[in-house]
């Protein structure tokens, strides 16, 4: 199977990772995968296909040589559309309201609803309420809930001991700009967790919130700012910290919170609807309404005060983890490509030598 796939950057992110996961599920199965990107566009993520067996292309005739697309995000809804003539294509959406309301602002969202062959999702919200009116004529089977995972340890790994780590440390992990809300985990951090090391900030800071400018003016030291962080990295990050928050206004389920809670970490989330059905509040993390920065600040404070409190959500949030392995998820993905492909191969007309014509 020849894969065409594409993305409009080569930054490293949760959405963007998926395609070199994806290459190198395909390639060690002896299938090609080509990631079309704009011809400008440079970053790390290039390494990572390569690694991976894929190959970044910045041109390609798109009319023939390729099976099936994979087109990675919402933002490449054009794409969609431009592929959809020439072969099936799989629509492989990350975002959730934030993706809405790209649609809104870009015209060529919907059309490319009505191009795409198939489109995967990660959560039933995304299906059912955020993406609904652009999904009221498609066919039920032609949209996949494939929840998003994370390396699930082996089973003789060692197992992060909550009970073992300072019990002070707080960290955030994401690209700090407005839809991900770091003002309020900075002023509910300054209001609530005197006593606490510094709040540790992975992501790309200069896409930092405006609004927090004044926070970090206030107390510098409070706060410590890591940037983009590789994989070695982030997991020390992970295992350093006791307390992941998240108090961002919309998420699609990405694969952090999995991440922090497989490496020992409390989590404090903001309540979104895709966090129901996997995260329960007081049983596996805490959770406030989005904007609430008191109670924002009260759950982490609580985690502060009560290392019982914080050690048993770490290890209720560890085995909610373990059900979502990411070979899972690639597989389930693999399996939709495949299914498509097979698709279109029996739809087309047969040759006239399969049909007996002489």
């Amino acid at each position: 199977m020849q894969v065409l796939s594409t993305t409009h950057e080569l930054g490293i992110n949760g959405a963007s990772l998926a395609i070199p996961e994806i290459a190198a599920r395909l390639t060690t199965r002896g299938d090609r995968i080509d990631v079309l990107v704009p011809e400008e566009v440079t970053g790390p993520l290039q390494g990572l296909i390569e690694s991976a067996g894929g190959r970044v292309i910045r041109a390609a005739n798109i009319k023939t040589g390729y099976d099936v697309a994979l087109v990675n995000t919402i933002l490449n809804a054009q794409m969609v559309s431009s592929m959809a003539p020439h072969m099936p294509v799989v629509w492989y959406i990350h975002e959730a309201e934030a993706g809405f309301d790209w649609l809104l602002k870009n015209s060529e969202g919907a059309a490319a609803f009505q191009a795409a062959t198939h489109v995967i999702l990660y959560h039933p919200h995304c299906r059912d309420t955020v993406f609904a009116p652009f999904l009221r004529h498609f066919p039920q089977h032609a949209v996949s809930i494939i929840p998003s995972g994370a390396d699930i340890p082996p089973p003789d790994a060692p197992v992060p001991r909550a009970h073992e780590k300072d019990g002070r440390g707080i960290l955030f992990v994401g690209t700090p700009y407005s839809r991900k809300r770091p003002v309020d985990l900075m002023s509910a951090f300054l209001a609530f967790c005197d006593g606490a090391p510094p709040l540790r900030i992975v992501g790309d800071s200069s896409y930092l919130d405006p609004d927090a400018r004044p926070l970090l003016k206030r107390a510098p030291d409070r706060f410590q700012f890591l940037g983009v962080l590789d994989w070695p990295a982030l997991r020390a990050e992970y295992e350093r910290a006791s307390i992941l928050s998240l108090p961002s206004g919309s998420e699609s389920m990405g694969r952090v919170t999995m991440e922090a809670a497989l490496h020992g970490c409390a989590l404090v989330l903001s309540d979104l609807p895709v966090h129901k059905g996997v995260w329960r509040d007081g049983k596996s993390a805490l959770l406030h309404s989005v904007g609430d920065q008191p109670s924002l600040g009260l759950a982490l404070r609580r985690l502060l005060d009560h290392p019982e409190d914080r050690i048993r959500l770490a290890e209720a949030a560890r085995m909610v983890a373990l059900n979502y392995p990411k070979e899972q998820s690639l597989d389930r993905v693999l399996m939709v490509l495949d299914r498509v492909t097979r698709a279109h191969q029996l739809s087309q007309p047969r040759s006239s030598a399969q049909n007996g014509v002489r």
